[in-house]
Order: C-alpha cells, then structure tokens, then sequence
C-alpha cells in the first residue's frame, strides 16, 4: 500500500505499474492537495514566531513530490502539525531554531552553536528523533511525542547556549 501525498489515503501499490502512474495519480489529486494543505497553513497557531512563519512557508512549498528537484516526498502533514505543537511547546528561554525537511517529508528543528549542532527530527509517528554533534562525538536517542517539552531535550538545546 502507499499514501498518497494529498490526501493519505492508502492506495494499493502494484509491482508492475510504474512510478510514474502514481505521479499522474498525485496530479489528479492537486485540487483536492490544494484544499487539504492550505486548510494546514491557516490551523498553525500565531506564536508570532520565526520558526512559524518558516513552517508556513514549508507546508506551502514543500508540498508536492520532488519540490527540491531531488525526488523528495512532500512535506508529511502529520510531521507538520506535531512541529507547530512542538514550537507551541518550546520553553521561552529557548531560542528559535531554523527549520528543515528530510527527504521524507518530517521537519527537522536545528540549534547551532561554533562548535556543536543539536538536531531533531519530528516523526509522522509519535516520535522524536535527536542528535547532538560535537566534532567528533556524536549522541543520539528518541523519544516519544508528548504535551509538554520534554526536560532532555531543553536541557540539551540550552547546553549550545
């Protein structure tokens, strides 16, 4: 089975058509992909923030298969809107991060200091992935997506400050 990218739902995924069947099929979608993500956009909270209007922007143009010309899938609707809850959830004292896609479509939240980066990537599903790189040392772990900001990862985003 496979998603499609307008409307995730579940389409049977034959062997013998090509890739490029489903690219039509998600064409023939783009009305209905319009509707779907431009009703995303307007449900992102106004924080006010950066990082938000950078979301925005994201669900906006990363949209559609292959947006950066390097056969990426579209932004993942439910990565978008667990990021928007994530940024709700960022403690003040935290600075914004800047914002990424990976070539699945999930967002990816990033702090930089000279000689650090600490990246996290927020899954469709109910998980957070981080990394924390420091030259050569690198950590990395998950958790699970909850209502309030996870006290690990503060602690490791304040660390760059």
């Amino acid at each position: 089975m496979i998603y499609t990218a307008a409307t995730q739902r579940q389409i049977p995924f034959e062997k013998n058509i090509s890739a490029s069947f489903y690219l039509k099929l998600d064409e023939l979608l783009k009305d209905e992909k319009k509707i779907f993500y431009e009703a995303s956009i307007a449900s992102i909270s106004v924080l006010g923030s950066q990082a938000c209007e950078e979301l925005k922007e994201m669900i906006a143009d990363c949209s559609v298969f292959n947006w950066d010309g390097n056969n990426s899938n579209p932004i993942n609707l439910a990565s978008a809107i667990r990021a928007e809850k994530f940024l709700a959830l960022l403690p003040l004292n935290i600075s914004e991060p800047e914002l990424s896609l990976d070539g699945d479509g999930q967002v990816i939240f990033q702090w930089f200091s000279k000689n650090r980066s600490v990246s996290i990537l927020i899954k469709a599903e109910d998980e957070i992935l981080f990394s924390d790189i420091d030259g050569i040392n690198r950590a990395k772990g998950s958790i699970q997506f909850d209502t309030w900001f996870n006290e690990k990862l503060s602690t490791l985003i304040q660390s760059l400050e």
